[in-house]
């Protein structure tokens, strides 16, 4: 009887160590898979905050791009205040050339209404510009998306 509780014992032994030994193999390939879809999930992570700081850079390029093409345009309603006050007869269609661009003061349509449109790197500001012609003060000036009298060309 000892002899057959001993064989018993022996092979429940060897079932333990198989059973273990094949549990050691799974728990392996778990952790394999895991790795590979946590790295997979932080290399997207990381190609998207990459991209939106690449594209953020255009978006910032952009805006100071505008607000040259604007300051450009104050500049030259200005210009426009100055020449209005000296000849109460200019009429406008003048270009001003700056380094980084160039405004063309259109036409005044009425005795103080200035329209100038001035561009930079492919970036418009249309202005229309209210204009105190007996001392060359700016009443008022608004951007406009169009300049809807007609083509503002030299």
């Amino acid at each position: 009887m000892e002899s057959l509780l001993a064989q018993r014992f022996a092979t429940f032994a060897n079932m333990k160590k198989a059973t273990s030994y094949k549990l050691q193999a799974n728990s392996g390939f778990i952790a394999l898979t895991t790795t590979i879809i946590l790295s997979m999930v932080i290399l997207t992570l990381v190609i998207a905050v990459g991209f939106s700081s690449f594209f953020g850079r255009f978006g910032i390029l952009d805006s100071e791009i505008n607000e040259r093409s604007s300051n450009l345009a104050e500049a030259c309603a200005e210009t426009a205040a100055l020449k209005l006050s000296q000849d109460a007869g200019y009429e406008g269609k003048e270009t001003i050339t700056v380094g980084y661009g160039s405004c063309f003061i259109c036409s005044i349509s009425s005795p103080n209404s200035v329209f100038i449109q001035a561009s930079t790197s492919n970036a418009y500001t249309n202005l229309e510009v209210e204009i105190d012609p007996t001392d060359g003060s700016i009443d008022s000036w608004e951007e406009i998306p169009t300049i809807s009298w007609g083509s503002c060309t030299t």
